[in-house]
């Protein structure tokens, strides 16, 4: 995976480009098999608030989205869905999250509470036109009848279950 960040070099937000900087980083990532992709990850709700004011901002900051990361691995899942101090869903914690209710809507967490704008999540957003930004709670987890988390390196990954009760597939 290459990333690449352009900064506008030094000086405080607001104030003109002094000196832009430029950033490759090269990483090497292993992408999801196929049958990965069919058998699903397993997530949890992550018990502590990670999500702070800047959550959802593209920034080279990545160190809240790295602990709450680490803090899903510890507990056996490969991600880990983050809250705010308010209890409502913001994201995974590094990949955008949709969900398909019992009631047949289906929701991302809103970009006003902190989610990412992605492009994966774009490319999903176009293939299911119903899909809309609605705020989550803890509590409407349980009503997922399916799940999926979005990211550059994962694509579309479906969830395999939730709080123990297997997930369908989109």
């Amino acid at each position: 995976v290459l990333r690449i960040f352009l900064t506008a070099g030094e000086g405080a937000a607001g104030f003109s480009i002094i000196k832009p900087q430029l950033f490759l980083f090269w990483e090497e990532a292993d992408f999801p098999s196929e049958e990965k992709l069919q058998e699903g990850i397993k997530i949890i709700s992550l018990d502590q608030p990670f999500g702070t004011t800047s959550w959802g901002e593209k920034t080279g900051n990545y160190w809240e989205h790295l602990n709450a990361l680490e803090a899903a691995r510890q507990a056996g899942a490969e991600e880990g869905l983050i809250f705010d101090r308010d209890g409502f869903l913001i994201s995974a914690a590094m990949a955008n999250v949709v969900i398909c209710l019992e009631d047949g809507r289906i929701v991302t967490p809103p970009r006003a509470r902190g989610a990412r704008d992605g492009v994966m999540l774009d490319q999903v957003r176009q293939r299911i036109p119903k899909l809309v930004e609605a705020d989550v709670l803890r509590e409407d987890l349980k009503k997922a009848v399916a799940m999926v988390v979005t990211n550059s390196r994962l694509g579309v990954m479906p969830i395999a279950a939730l709080y123990g009760r297997k997930l369908s597939r989109f």
